[in-house]
């Protein structure tokens, strides 16, 4: 078991019976004794665990907008580390070898695997480039970049709710049936790169907000959609051109891998199932 399935398996038993620090703030998966003191301190403060990360709010760099409606998220628990407010209350990375805790973790599998976001009354417009990040958590292995605690995310978007593009997910590892730590075997998954951007300790303007280098997270572009059951060329031509209303967000463990017929795999360590979403950040919008 890894470092980070460690410290959040000991956050799950201690807020089953006390509560969780509300402060939602990066910890270092390299230091299980501290994780375990701050979390016993917030038992001991009396902050309560359901909806940690009510009332913070997103603040995206000008030119930029996070999605901050919850469509869907059938996983939401309204508590912890399942609390889908987590996932639109604003981007707080912690770097290559931190895993933030302001995150929504989604189920591996079946309903709760999926988690639908939009933003208020606009839709994401295509840029010729990257058009939006979606943040998660992962980071580096004993600071070695191609090895990392991954939870990858299948990414679709969608004008109306019903009709996905996406793009074609690929699990490229000589034995699909075993699990890679290997980033570069995960091609097109959300998921996969550490997150720099935190907008309280490294707030970024928009131009660097769009720079992998500078605030990490896994960037899509539009005019590379092509994957989805329906995705016909209509409804892939319609979001390239008007651009879309819904992100959707899965675990990758709980589609098929093409290549095998079974369900893409997982990492054991994994804690509560999923990904953890942090946020998703687009760069042009319009008004429905």
């Amino acid at each position: 078991m890894n470092r980070r399935s460690c410290f959040l398996g000991l956050f799950a038993a201690l807020s089953a019976f006390s509560a969780l620090s509300n402060a939602c703030t990066p910890q270092s998966s390299g230091d299980d004794s501290t994780a375990a003191a701050l979390l016993l301190l917030g038992a001991a403060s009396g902050a309560s665990a359901a909806r940690p990360c009510l009332g913070r709010s997103a603040n995206a760099p000008v030119g930029t907008a996070a999605a901050d409606i919850v469509t869907s998220a059938p996983g939401d628990l309204a508590s912890g580390f399942f609390d889908a407010l987590c996932a639109i209350n604003g981007v707080r990375g912690g770097g290559d070898v931190n895993g933030s805790l302001d995150v929504y973790t989604l189920g591996a599998s079946g309903a709760a695997a999926t988690l639908i976001l939009e933003w208020s009354g606009r839709r994401v417009t295509n840029s010729g480039g990257t058009d939006f990040i979606v943040f998660e958590n992962a980071f580096f292995l004993n600071g070695d970049s191609n090895t990392r605690f991954m939870e990858p995310t299948i990414v679709e978007v969608s004008n109306n709710g019903v009709d996905y593009c996406g793009w074609t997910p690929d699990y490229t590892n000589g034995d699909e049936t075993v699990f890679s730590k290997n980033p570069a075997v995960w091609l097109r998954f959300a998921g996969i790169t550490p997150v720099y951007y935190n907008q309280d300790t490294n707030n970024l303007n928009a131009a660097a907000l769009f720079t992998p280098a500078s605030a990490g997270g896994d960037a899509f572009d539009l005019g590379d959609a092509n994957f989805g059951s329906g995705c016909a060329g209509g409804v892939r031509t319609d979001i390239q051109t008007n651009g879309f209303v819904y992100a959707k967000l899965t675990s990758s463990s709980g589609r098929t891998n093409p290549d095998t017929a079974a369900n893409f795999v997982q990492d054991g360590g994994a804690f509560g199932g999923g990904p953890d979403i942090d946020g998703v950040i687009a760069r042009n919008l319009a008004a429905r």
